[in-house]
């Protein structure tokens, strides 16, 4: 009987990064969200950053417009 993840074995190898990266990835997007939504759902950008992007939104719009 074959080990599934053994070196001579190119789909158990596959098979294992795929899970591993995976994982990593949902790991990652579950602290990124509940990094954003710590400060009780507010915005985690400052005040002038957001003034930044409005600013930023209306000129792209006026451009498109």
């Amino acid at each position: 009987m074959q080990i599934p993840f053994s070196p001579d074995n190119p789909l158990g190898i596959f098979l294992l990064l795929s899970i591993v990266i995976i994982v990593f990835g949902l790991v990652g997007v579950a602290l990124v969200t509940r990094k954003s939504t710590s400060a009780g759902g507010e915005s985690p950008l400052t005040p002038e950053e957001t003034r930044t992007l409005e600013v930023l939104q209306g000129d792209l719009a006026s451009r498109v417009a």
